[in-house]
């Protein structure tokens, strides 16, 4: 088997200032854990839980503090090259940029990173075999209906 090590960065361009970014997937679980939005609860379905997700994270980006933490790691971890600095800003070394120097492509970063990051191929593709192999039959073994939303990827 030979590694693919495109399937694990992507390019981004910075809309702001054209500069081009390669980032990374983060683990999943960290990030839910870093927005402190772990443990999720239990919930009747996958909307509700998604729901629950996405106004943790709204609450948390909220709080100015927060979100300053929040970003900071999701950039420092998210991207690849150029490194991004957070010291001092005179201390910024040449082949990095300072986070106060990104402007608008700070919030572009953040959304590609964290879209990266939530993105399933495998998963999708397990389904689509599954579905196929299966001839459309939705049952499991115990003869219960599985339903691709239903599914919960565990990392």
């Amino acid at each position: 088997m030979t590694l693919d090590k495109s399937k694990f960065t992507r390019k981004h361009l910075g809309v702001f200032t054209g500069q081009e970014f390669i980032i990374r997937k983060l683990v999943p679980r960290e990030y839910m854990r870093i927005v402190g939005s772990l443990p999720i609860e239990i919930a009747d379905s996958v909307e509700e839980r998604l729901r629950q997700f996405t106004e943790t994270v709204k609450e948390k980006m909220s709080d100015d503090k927060e979100a300053e933490r929040i970003n900071e790691w999701v950039l420092k971890y998210g991207v690849v090259e150029p490194k991004i600095y957070f010291g001092e800003y005179n201390g910024c070394p040449e082949d990095q940029v300072h986070h106060l120097d990104l402007g608008g492509d700070a919030d572009g970063l953040m959304v590609a990173i964290v879209a990266f990051t939530f993105e399933m191929p495998g998963l999708m593709a397990a389904l689509e075999r599954f579905s196929k192999e299966s001839d459309g039959d939705p049952l499991g073994p115990d003869g219960k209906e599985i339903r691709a939303e239903a599914v919960e990827l565990v990392t």
